[in-house]
């Protein structure tokens, strides 16, 4: 893999959630792209829960070249937490897999939770860690 690009998609367009980054961002750092990967395999197994409210914004990550196995994974940053595409749904439980993202994007700033930037900041009142 040479480079991945990471897309917003925002299901629930009237939901107002404001973002301090482009809707669609490539990585072309072979280090960045190879952390993002060692995170997402890292992930568990997906199990039974209640969820949480889903705003609608979903990431999907396209995987370069589209020839390999990954051709794509989703990201859900609210609700269940899930991630698929990697065969068995997987579901993340710390921030370390937005950290990382948000690292290889080049949008983390400081005093702000990665996976909060993920989620936006709804009506543009900024989301603080």
């Amino acid at each position: 893999m040479t480079a991945i690009v990471v897309e917003r998609l925002n299901a629930a367009s009237a939901n107002h959630i404001a973002f301090a980054f482009p809707a669609s961002v490539r990585v072309t750092g072979s280090g960045q792209v190879r952390a993002v990967v060692r995170e997402l395999c890292a992930l568990p197994a997906n199990t039974r829960i209640n969820c949480p409210v889903d705003s609608g914004v979903r990431y999907q990550i396209r995987f370069l070249p589209a020839a390999l196995h990954l051709a794509s994974v989703s990201l859900d940053p609210s609700g269940c937490r899930y991630v698929t595409g990697l065969g068995t749904p997987r579901r993340y439980a710390s921030e370390e897999l937005w950290k990382v993202l948000a690292e290889a994007m080049a949008i983390t700033k400081p005093g702000v939770a990665p996976l909060c930037e993920f989620s936006g900041s709804g009506r543009g009142v900024p989301c603080q860690s």
